[in-house]
């Protein structure tokens, strides 16, 4: 008790064991045509790392340093295992050859480890080009294609453009990426075009077309019209001339002017010059279209398209519908199908009972007429459509067949058969024949005393109420038709208490949905058992820690 003994331990030299510096290239793209790049990743671990280390880079051709690249600091990198410095390089070749990379690491003591690839060979190609023209001969104004393909070389290519007319040069267009050249003559003579290709290492290469000719022949049109959906349609096709070319068009109805539509740009493809029109007429009659065709040089070339009938008269394209029977007390609905004509449509209907003419209502905007019926009998309706123009079209609907309508019946009212205290308990009452719509009003009891009487209302086939004290509950519904009468029910009891109903389960929450966004957290659960309704709480956590509550 209160003693104390000592133990000594052996002294244990402790000292740092330092790996050796190391390096690891990796070489993509090997064996590759000059102008493309190689790319290098180098990386090294281990050595003395109190500083990051430095990576350098010879390249050899066919056995003779080309280029040197000096130390550079590597990029640290961690992993599982060990710290590693990487440096990403890419070098594009100057000359074809026998490549390879003597790769250098240092350390922060001044240690050097090399690393030398595989040598992969550069090869090239001498760069070459041929140019061609589409035709031999063109017309002034008409689209000349020129395609200049390139071979050999390195990289890219760029593509220059001279055009030379008698032998001189008339327009220059500089280097662009595009191997397809389009050239429009604005005058007659013989052409040539020399093409340039200029390569990544700045290599350039040419070569001429062959002539081609450009000559001038006289503006002429030629028209294809048509009509279809009641739509004139003309496509000019301008020929000879001087290109480009505008458009404009005179619309004649029975050989007088009605419609001017002023000069337009056209539209050209690998076909030439041209232009679609399309024109609705507005009502009926002879159409045809005068077309002028103007070319840059200011001279004018008119055509005329053939005539076409268009009927465009106001009429009913379908027969006019109402329902093929329906008891008294409801509408007949009449729906009307016209087109065409002037403007905006009125309508006025007849109504025919048994074959004679019960009632006639005047025109008026309404296109969708509901008549109801006052006795019954057979009914058809003659629909008259009248346009802006005073044009009429008529027709009769099919016969509906109007029936006495069954008296009034309740058919009975629901209730739960059970409830817990405050809850939302729904009443549902239902009725047949009569005559629609009906209205519904409700007697609340509590213990076979009243304690709620609702007006009636045509929306409330569904009633609502909340059992606030327990005890057994019934409803009395009333229905009424259009007519006023009235019919009524009791539902069965509903016993409202404390304890819950036999098909009771307890409540669980699970997670249905988890969403993120950019800067937000959407989360969705749903609840199964329990009775709602349900009132919800969140608590918010993050690494652990509650941060937010939401009641």
């Amino acid at each position: 008790k209160g003693e104390i003994r000592t133990l000594k331990t052996n002294i244990i030299d402790v000292f740092e064991k330092q790996y050796p510096l190391d390096i690891n290239v990796i070489v993509n793209n090997r064996n590759i045509v000059l102008g493309d790049a190689l790319d290098l990743s180098i990386s090294s671990w281990h050595g003395n790392e109190a500083t990051p280390h430095t990576h350098a880079c010879y390249v050899y051709c066919n056995n003779k340093i080309v280029e040197k690249f000096p130390y550079k600091q590597a990029e640290w990198k961690h992993s599982l295992l060990k710290s590693l410095y990487n440096t990403e390089m890419s070098y594009t070749p100057k000359s074809p050859g026998k490549y390879k990379f003597v790769l250098f690491a240092k350390d922060a003591a001044g240690n050097i480890k090399t690393y030398t690839t595989d040598e992969f060979s550069v090869t090239a190609s001498p760069l070459e080009l041929r140019a061609n023209v589409g035709f031999k001969k063109y017309q002034t104004g008409s689209v000349v294609n020129i395609t200049a393909r390139a071979s050999g070389g390195s990289g890219k290519y760029q593509y220059a453009y001279y055009v030379f007319k008698e032998n001189a040069v008339i327009e220059k267009f500089g280097y662009t990426a595009n191997a397809q050249f389009k050239y429009t003559p604005k005058s007659a003579g013989t052409y040539y075009v020399l093409a340039f290709v200029k390569d990544s290492l700045g290599a350039i290469k040419t070569n001429a077309t062959s002539e081609f000719y450009v000559e001038t022949y006289p503006l002429n049109i030629e028209l294809y019209s048509e009509s279809f959906n009641k739509i004139v349609y003309c496509g000019a096709y301008p020929e000879g001339g001087v290109a480009p070319y505008k458009y404009a068009y005179y619309i004649y109805k029975n050989n007088t002017l009605v419609e001017k539509f002023p000069y337009i740009d056209g539209e050209v493809d690998i076909y030439g010059y041209y232009n679609d029109f399309y024109y609705n007429p507005k009502n009926s009659g002879k159409y045809k279209v005068l077309v002028f065709v103007k070319d840059s040089a200011g001279t004018i070339k008119t055509k005329t398209t053939e005539e076409f009938e268009i009927n465009l008269d106001l009429k009913l394209n379908r027969t006019p519908e109402i329902e093929n029977s329906i008891t008294l007390g409801n509408a007949i609905n009449v729906k009307t199908y016209a087109i065409y004509g002037e403007g905006f449509y009125k309508y006025a209907y007849y109504i025919y009972k048994n074959g004679a003419l019960l009632q006639k209502l005047p025109y008026t905007n309404n296109a969708n007429l509901a008549y109801k019926p006052k006795t019954t009998g057979i009914y058809k309706i003659l629909v008259f459509v009248k346009d802006d123009a005073g044009e009429t079209v008529y027709g009769f609907s099919n016969e509906c067949t109007v029936k006495a309508a069954s008296n009034l019946k309740f058919t009975n009212a629901q209730i739960p058969e059970t409830a817990v205290l405050n809850e939302l308990i729904a009443v549902e009452a239902y009725a047949q024949d009569g005559i629609a719509p009906y209205q519904y009003a409700y007697y609340i009891y509590l213990n076979n005393n009243i304690i709620k009487k609702t007006n009636y209302s045509e929306y409330n086939k569904t009633y609502k109420f909340t059992a606030t004290k327990a005890g057994d509950y019934k409803v009395s519904a009333f229905i009424k038709d259009a007519t006023g009468a009235i019919v009524y029910g009791t539902s069965k009891t509903c016993k409202v208490s404390n304890n819950p109903p036999s098909n009771y389960q307890d409540m669980t929450l699970y997670t249905y949905r988890v969403e993120t966004y950019s800067s937000s957290l959407y989360m969705e659960f749903m609840v199964r058992g329990g009775m709602g309704p349900y009132q919800c709480a969140y608590y918010i956590y993050k690494d652990g820690i509650r941060i937010k509550n939401t009641p």
